[in-house]
């Protein structure tokens, strides 16, 4: 608050409050969502190797090309921490294109 009042802003407590629950329970709501829309249809959710294909498009990175790699590397991935994401792999899979040069 103290920031939003040297920016101008003239926010209260309550205002600020209200802000916040606004955002927890947008977030909350949201994420009822997701995990009703994965309870109905489990399949239609991409999956990680997708997700590591789409992370490399949007950085630009090479491996993008690679996405029988990404997919690979996405199963190992996913055995050893089950909540990665894409990053997490496009990052495994250039691991393991550098150690193949050594």
């Amino acid at each position: 608050m103290k920031l939003a009042k040297e920016l101008g802003y003239d926010v209260g407590f309550a205002a600020a409050s209200e802000a916040m629950l606004r955002s927890i329970l947008s977030d909350i709501a949201q994420d009822l969502v997701f995990a009703t829309f994965d309870a109905v249809a489990p399949h239609s959710a991409p999956t990680l190797g997708q997700l590591a294909w789409a992370a490399a498009l949007l950085e630009g990175d090479p491996l993008a090309e690679q996405r029988d790699l990404l997919d690979a590397v996405a199963e190992q991935v996913l055995a050893l921490k089950p909540h990665a994401d894409g990053d997490d792999v496009v990052l495994a899979a250039r691991v393991l294109q550098q150690s193949a040069t050594l």
